[in-house]
């Protein structure tokens, strides 16, 4: 005689996992240092190349794990921040050995 079988239980609520398996952390820490990098890449270049790479890390790593806006935009903001941020490193360098 066999028993019937039970249904699993449901999970709580408020203890929902992340539909992207936690990459939405990886997209956000690519936004987030993308957007600093842009932003401090003008008072600070070193910060601002340091950050860009970040960023653009952490967005390639939020793109693989999900599609996210928010990781295309770290991606997209971490390529400029750091551009920006050698170009003004760059003309920094040249203003300070032709004086």
């Amino acid at each position: 005689m066999s028993t019937p079988q039970q249904p699993y239980p449901s999970a709580p609520a408020g203890n929902a996992p992340a539909p992207t398996g936690g990459s939405t952390g990886m997209a956000t820490a690519g936004f987030v240092t993308g957007l600093l990098s842009l932003l401090l890449g003008w008072l600070i270049p070193i910060i601002g190349v340091v950050l860009g790479i970040l960023g653009i890390v952490f967005g390639v790593k939020g793109r693989r794990s999900a599609r996210s806006g928010l990781a295309t935009a770290g991606l997209v903001l971490g390529t400029i921040g750091l551009v920006v941020a050698v170009i003004i490193w760059i003309a920094a360098v040249a203003v300070v050995t032709n004086n």
